[in-house]
């Protein structure tokens, strides 16, 4: 990350420099050459995030692991549900993504997933070791519910 802003910075620092002959024209190459490299960040954190990401069925347990965030494990023995639903965000809970929750018998969430980083067939193929249909829901909770309809997501 460090080298990430090295970069940037000699990149504004460079590009203010060769350009800064009228003060507009240097700042507009600064705003640019900061838009750029904002966008080439952001590409590179989403790059990792994926790829940093993945899940992991043993003999006891599911793991998901996620270079950003902490190591989630749960034993297999304690997902007895899975409910697939539509996650409702946004202005007027407009923008939707799909989700994976998988429940306890204490009716608790343990393992909560956006499917739109998994294949579908990888998904399957977990429920079935776990033994557990899945349920889809096809109808939008919004987001904000989420801590008092299912504690534990996300």
């Amino acid at each position: 990350m460090a080298i990430i802003v090295l970069f940037i910075a000699g990149l504004l620092v460079g590009s203010f420099t060769l350009f800064a002959r009228s003060s507009s024209l240097g700042t507009v190459v600064a705003l640019i050459a900061l838009g750029v490299s904002g966008f080439a960040i952001y590409a590179a954190y989403r790059l990792l995030y994926v790829l940093g990401s993945s899940i992991t069925v043993t003999a006891d347990s599911v793991v998901v692991t996620h270079w950003f965030r902490p190591t989630g494990r749960v034993a297999c023995r304690d997902i007895i549900r899975v409910i697939t639903l539509l996650l409702a965000s946004g202005n007027r809970n407009r923008y939707t993504r799909r989700a994976v929750l998988a429940f306890s018998s204490d009716h608790r969430c343990v393992l909560s997933l956006y499917t739109e980083r998994w294949s579908r067939a990888d998904l399957d193929r977990i429920w079935r070791h776990l033994d557990v249909t899945p349920e889809v829901w096809n109808y939008p909770i919004r987001s904000k519910d989420l801590p008092e309809q299912f504690p534990g997501a996300f």
